[in-house]
């Protein structure tokens, strides 16, 4: 202090003790602070990239050719890795007996007739349990053994577990970058669990990501080779339809559809003209919907996989087989870097036809074996089109055999042509969870009641209806309907009242109705579903 101060009023410089040092680590300092502040610039740089990167992908994901080098580079890591990644990552570790994705699958996987590795792989939450029950039971019957369950939620692989059913946590944000050369979005990442037992159907957001985490697993097992027989957890297995699937080996991918009409799923209705076309001519509009008799059906019924056609191919990912090949894998990556790059309003669902519909229309079947076995009436006869930039052979499975909500429910066409489908999907339906279940119990394909619901211990009320044969044979009208509808209701107060003061449950009869019900105005004032074959009462 001395010598600094003598230095101070000489005005000349003056080095303190230990100066040096001092000297040494301020200079440590600033160099340290200045290199925290660019890390912290750089960082929010990248964060604000990666928040805007999906939508530049948005931009050019529909609009652009797939990029070939990226998918070529990509198969090559995945078979090189994937068998590793799902061996090694904890992500994929499943409680069943300690076993990651690729051990269960081997473990699991049956060989099919046509001498591939084949898996049959559906998904649920705690709030799906009792479809999951249903799917599984139903499956059993059918003897489709090579089963995997995502389990969305930690009570789901707990049932799982508890039942011996092959079940694995889904998580697969952990290895998707390995699966597909994009950055994973951040709300793929912001909760590792899909499920709190709650229902998020309604939750975009939790089903958004649901769909990549799907995707992303049916990924990794078709890159492994296994063929994949995917159905959602509400699908109900009347048959085993492994067989049936083999036959076709000229599919890279197969699925169900939303058409609702078996003829016109059969048959390529001769109808050149467009909705627009039907819409400016009233008349013909009339007459296309009027018609329930198949001789001439309103080519609006979703049935638009025949030759020529330029709209109304209608595929629900409620069924999808798919065949391990290098078509098929280029298409689920597409696929997943859709859904990852898209909206979270954007379903997997929706996803699938936004990359399978380009270029697909006019629809151009594929030249195959199958157009000589026409005359044989081979079920997937002409089924099967170019999709996906004419990249991919997509087969149409047959309302017939893989039915709908609306086909098996409410039309009953499989019944009433002596079909047993080897699938039912209880879609058309408008009461969520309740409703699936409401049709499946009618249908007496409902096993996941236990004894505690047939309990014969209850005393019982049923009753007859009564609707005026007038009512019932007038051509169907929202008034006709109305009226009939009182009628039921009145009767149905009356049973409900008797039922209360005796202490009975009361049975619901048969109510017969004259309006299809649907989530548009679209199918008035005809009371019918466009294109579906539906008689009334």
């Amino acid at each position: 202090e001395t010598s600094s101060s003598e230095a101070h009023k000489s005005g000349s410089p003056a080095t303190p003790r230990g100066s040096a040092g001092h000297v040494g680590r301020g200079s440590k300092l600033l160099i340290f602070i200045a290199t925290v502040t660019l890390l912290f610039v750089y960082g929010l740089f990248m964060l604000h990239v990666d928040w805007i990167s999906p939508s530049y992908s948005l931009i050019f994901s529909h609009h652009s050719a797939p990029a070939k080098h990226f998918v070529k580079s990509s198969q090559k890591k995945l078979a090189s890795n994937v068998t590793k990644l799902l061996q090694t990552s904890n992500h994929t570790k499943t409680m069943y007996s300690g076993l990651g994705l690729s051990d269960i699958a081997r473990k699991v996987a049956t060989v099919g007739t046509d001498g591939r590795k084949r898996l049959a792989l559906t998904f649920s939450s705690w709030a799906y349990k009792p479809f999951l029950t249903n799917w599984l039971r139903h499956a059993a019957k059918a003897n489709v053994q090579e089963v995997i369950v995502g389990a969305m939620d930690m009570e789901t692989l707990d049932y799982c577990i508890s039942e011996g059913v092959p079940a694995l946590f889904m998580n697969m944000t952990a290895i998707m970058k390995e699966l597909i050369d994009i950055d994973v979005p951040r709300f793929m990442l912001e909760d590792a669990s899909l499920g709190d037992g709650k229902d998020f159907r309604g939750d975009y957001k939790r089903f958004h990501r649901m769909g990549g985490e799907k995707v992303a697993m049916l990924l990794a097992l078709v890159s492994a080779g296994y063929n994949i027989l995917l159905s959602d957890a509400d699908t109900v297995w009347l048959r085993n339809p492994f067989a049936y699937l083999e036959s076709t080996p000229e599919a890279d991918v197969q699925i169900s559809t939303d058409c609702v009409s078996v003829y016109a799923d059969r048959i390529h209705i001769p109808v050149t003209a467009t909705f627009q076309d039907l819409v400016a001519n009233g008349n013909a509009l009339n007459e296309t919907i009027r018609s329930y008799t198949g001789a001439e059906l309103d080519p609006r019924s979703r049935c638009g996989h025949h030759a020529g056609l330029r709209s109304e191919l209608s595929a629900n990912t409620g069924v999808v087989y798919f065949r391990a090949n290098s078509a098929t894998l280029e298409f689920i990556q597409e696929w997943l870097k859709t859904i990852l790059t898209s909206n979270q309003k954007v379903y997997d669902q929706e996803a699938f036809n936004r990359v399978a519909h380009r270029q697909v229309y006019p629809i151009t079947p594929v030249a195959t074996r199958r157009a000589a076995e026409a005359a044989q009436e081979h079920p997937m006869a002409g089924r099967i089109i170019f999709a996906f930039d004419r990249q991919l052979k997509l087969g149409i499975l047959p309302v017939s055999h893989f039915s709908n909500g609306h086909i098996y429910f409410v039309q009953k066409r499989p019944q009433q042509l002596g079909i047993v489908p080897f699938s039912v999907h209880p879609t058309f339906q408008l009461q969520e969870a309740a409703g699936k279940i409401m049709r499946f119990r009618e249908a007496q394909i409902w096993l996941a009641d236990d004894e505690s619901y047939y309990d014969g211990s209850r005393n019982f009320l049923s009753y007859d209806v009564h609707i005026p044969r007038t009512l019932l044979d007038a051509p169907p009208s929202i008034e006709n309907h109305v009226k009939i509808a009182s009628l039921h209701l009145q009767m149905l107060r009356t049973a409900f009242a008797v039922g209360a003061v005796l202490n009975r449950t009361v049975i619901l009869p048969k109510l017969l109705c004259q309006c299809d019900m649907y989530w548009g105005d679209s199918i008035l004032p005809w009371c019918v579903t466009h294109g579906a074959e539906l008689a009334f009462p």
